[in-house]
């Protein structure tokens, strides 16, 4: 006969003391799912918190998410606000109060530091928030503009084994002394995105053909002929945060005599996923 290893090694008073313990660790650890951020949801995570919520990111674990935004809040003086987009599921914004900057337990060596430094040491440490697993080789920087508040938005767009991600953007926003104290964009998730097919089975000049008669088929067409090609990651839904299949696609641009269409042509299949219409010259 065996009997439970608790019965073995404790007397009655010990097991009792034992089995409320068990029970007050499972009830913990159905706190720490149940505080998961809701989709579409705004959270504020206080410095005094010891489990801040978390939303689901591919490719992350349940314990990284929350020990990823519990560092964030430890090294940020004021609360951490998330927001999460309820169609993928993501996170989409990562602020803090005015004034403060955001994942600097002191700002005296950070304030030093340029712009395009601040941001970029934000997002090698926190990237992984936005789905990124190599946030350096990720991203590439677009634009860095000031505007009329003084506040600098240092823009990024996103891109996984070199090829751009369609519509993708991630903006940190630094005010006139130096915060950052806000990250915000669009992204898909690395992840997903090296799970998926890379190599074009359709070729670009099939590409250009294809685009070309659908271009051609449209109520109002002109006449035209592809003018440039472009390999995209593209998901469906991105840019307007609707979560949409993925696809290695060629964006094909069409020229007529007064108009240009922007077609997306599956790079595997050939479908025409995607048309943006009656471009001006």
């Amino acid at each position: 006969m065996f009997l439970p290893i608790s019965n073995c090694l404790f007397s009655p008073r010990r097991r009792a003391r034992f089995y409320t313990l068990c029970a007050h660790v499972l009830v913990t650890m159905a706190g720490l799912f149940s505080s998961a951020l809701l989709p579409g949801a705004i959270h504020a995570v206080s410095p005094a918190s010891t489990l801040p919520p978390s939303a689901p990111l591919a490719g992350s674990s349940f314990i990284f998410q929350h020990a990823l935004v519990l560092q964030l809040q430890q090294q940020t003086a004021a609360p951490v606000e998330i927001r999460t987009r309820a169609a993928t599921n993501t996170v989409r914004a990562v602020r803090t109060a005015p004034g403060a900057n955001l994942g600097a337990a002191s700002t005296g060596a950070s304030m030093a530091m340029s712009v395009r430094q601040k941001s970029g040491a934000f997002l090698n440490s926190y990237g992984a928030l936005f789905g990124l697993q190599q946030p350096d080789q990720e991203l590439i920087l677009r634009a860095v503009q000031t505007d009329a508040q003084g506040i600098t938005h240092v823009q990024y767009a996103q891109q996984y084994a070199g090829i751009p991600v369609f519509g993708s953007r991630l903006t940190a926003h630094i005010d006139a002394q130096g915060n950052l104290y806000a990250v915000d964009g669009a992204t898909v998730a690395a992840a997903a995105l090296s799970q998926f097919a890379q190599t074009p089975t359709l070729a670009a000049a099939e590409a250009r053909q294809i685009a070309e008669r659908a271009a051609s088929a449209a109520a109002d067409a002109q006449p035209g002929q592809s003018v440039a090609l472009q390999l995209y990651f593209f998901q469906e839904g991105l840019t307007w945060g609707r979560a949409g299949p993925l696809h290695l696609a060629y964006e094909v641009t069409v020229a007529g005599e007064s108009t240009r269409q922007l077609l997306f042509v599956d790079a595997h299949d050939g479908r025409v996923i995607a048309r943006i219409q009656n471009i001006q010259e």
